[in-house]
């Protein structure tokens, strides 16, 4: 398993990327997108049904910080790289100032797209409908220059130079 791979939550009814794999709490684990899904759901990795995990710890709340689900692997039928669409990965960092890096993300449709970051550590409202919003602080802006995010790259890799943001 690397990051940018597709998955589904247990109905299929939403899909997603794999960010980067790596250790939580000594288990092997893999880090997505946390709005739309929650603590206890399992994760499938293929149209099949093949569950892949669950999630420990899923972050998306209003006024909260990061928009994260953290996924036990408890199938050892999937072992993690450490790699992003096969890159290795040295570092990872969160919500600091990386204002003017240059990034490529990948996502599971996204492959390649590349940006740069114009504004880190930011609220961001999403849009819940019916006029519901939920503010989500510590998050960073790329400003895409080449190709786009579609349905399903949340939680994808943010990476630059071996390095997981």
């Amino acid at each position: 398993m690397c990051g940018g791979i597709k998955l589904y939550d247990s109905t299929y009814s939403n899909r997603f990327s794999l960010g980067v794999c790596g250790k939580y709490n000594g288990y092997n684990a893999f880090i997505t997108c946390g709005h739309g899904l929650n603590n206890g759901d399992p994760i499938r990795y293929d149209l099949g049904g093949r569950t892949v995990g669950t999630i420990v710890k899923n972050v998306f709340q209003n006024g909260g910080i990061g928009d994260y689900s953290i996924v036990k692997i408890n199938n050892n039928l999937f072992s993690p790289t450490y790699n992003v669409r096969n890159i290795p990965m040295y570092k990872a960092y969160t919500a600091t100032n990386h204002n003017g890096q240059t990034v490529t993300v990948k996502g599971s449709n996204y492959l390649n797209g590349k940006g740069q970051v114009v504004k880190s550590n930011v609220a961001v409202d999403y849009d819940m409908g019916n006029n519901i919003y939920c503010t989500v602080n510590g998050l960073n802006i790329v400003n895409t220059t080449s190709g786009r995010a579609l349905s399903g790259d949340s939680g994808g890799a943010c990476i630059n130079d071996n390095t997981f943001y």
